[in-house]
């Protein structure tokens, strides 16, 4: 489930339900039922869901709500991204973003946030820099770094907050041979739960930031149950 606000641009609102009614008035971005689709909210963020897209959700069945069901490796993805831009451009975003304790992790890949590159030789945008929920762990991923010299942080599951067990306000700025990202608690901000700093390679031509849910569909995994908003876009503050 995503729901999202997005001050001026979009207001999704939650469901509250009595019995089985839904009293909201909502707005429906996709409905889990035409692979992947996409949009856009503003100049400084589009959207691209294969789930439902409103209070929304990726299920738990690893053959529905699924970007492309032809891939070999099936895939559910909700998730927004910012513009691409070129290589010596320096971009700063904040956001919140929230992962229900409900949802669980498996061995297998599920981004919660990409530094995305399309410029570097390959056919499909690639990953260079992310942050994954893995094996009961929330990590950052290096694509193009060693993490053993790095050293790519990583975090127990169990120490994101239980209320809503995530607690972001990843804040990624990223320019050429350069990128920084943290992830803080709401409660305090001024609490870092992961922070990431490298130079080098940071992608090439066009590159953006993605952030949602997007993962591997797999057998056993539990519904995606998600929120994002409050995004701002400081890159000319």
């Amino acid at each position: 489930m995503l729901a999202v606000t997005f001050s001026a641009a979009l207001t999704v609102n939650l469901v509250e339900r009595h019995g089985s009614n839904e009293l909201v008035k909502r707005a429906q971005l996709s409905d889990g039922t035409h692979g992947l689709q996409g949009g856009k909210i503003n100049k400084s963020l589009s959207w691209m869901s294969s789930g439902i897209l409103l209070v929304g959700e990726a299920l738990w069945r690893p053959q529905q709500n699924l970007q492309d069901r032809h891939l070999d490796s099936p895939r559910q993805r909700i998730e927004f991204w910012t513009p691409a831009v070129a290589d010596g451009t320096t971009q700063k975003f904040k956001w919140r973003f929230y992962l229900s304790s409900q949802t669980k992790t498996t061995k297998n890949f599920f981004h919660l946030m990409q530094v995305l590159s399309r410029g570097d030789g390959s056919e499909d945008a690639e990953p260079v820099v992310t942050l994954d929920a893995v094996n009961d762990r929330i990590m950052i991923k290096d694509y193009v770094r060693d993490c053993d010299v790095t050293g790519c942080p990583s975090i127990p599951w169990t120490a994101l907050p239980t209320a809503l067990r995530s607690t972001s306000l990843p804040s990624p700025l990223v320019r050429r041979g350069a990128s920084s990202m943290s992830s803080r608690t709401p409660q305090d901000e001024s609490v870092a739960l992961l922070s990431y700093s490298v130079k080098g390679a940071m992608g090439s031509d066009s590159s953006s930031i993605k952030f949602g849910t997007y993962r591997l569909a797999v057998d056993g995994m539990t519904e995606s149950l998600a929120y994002a908003g409050d995004f701002v876009d400081e890159s000319d503050s």
